[in-house]
């Protein structure tokens, strides 16, 4: 079975301030912003796919990321819902403490865009992002016809 394509849409702005897009299900919503001076669309999109990217891998791999990050985890004391807790240290973007996902997508921006920042700020985050993808993760121009 295929998978299925993303599906991308322009939408005006985002309710959320300095936000260029996001993302969900499949979705890429990109807004007025990320085609601005402010935003490069190529990292845009990269953060935004590395998003679906964290969705869709196993939970086991997820699991060893946060592991690797060094993210902690709680339940509620009801026991019913899992709680992330942000981890210490440097963060490429300080949105990165609001989720592992987000951190993730903020981490693979940077493996692609910004090595050196992300090897220095979170090298174990570039260990595990090169360990699991590999050398030919990187930016480039494809060779697909």
């Amino acid at each position: 079975m295929e998978p299925k394509p993303y599906r991308y849409f322009r939408m005006q702005k985002s309710e959320s301030p300095d936000n260029p897009a996001t993302s969900g299900g499949g979705n890429i919503l990109l807004y007025d912003d990320a085609f601005s001076k402010r935003f490069n669309l190529t990292r845009v999109l990269a953060h935004e796919l590395a998003h679906e990217l964290y969705r869709n891998m196993a939970e086991s791999d997820r699991t060893d990321l946060r592991f690797a990050t060094n993210w902690g985890m709680v339940k509620q004391k009801d026991g019913s819902e899992r709680v992330f807790m942000a981890r210490r240290g440097c963060y490429v973007r300080p949105n990165g403490k609001n989720s592992p996902s987000e951190d993730f997508a903020n981490n693979i921006d940077y493996f692609l865009f910004d090595p050196t920042s992300l090897q220095k700020c979170t090298p174990n985050a570039y260990a595990w992002i090169r360990k699991h993808f590999g050398d030919t993760f990187k930016k480039g121009v494809s060779d697909a016809k």
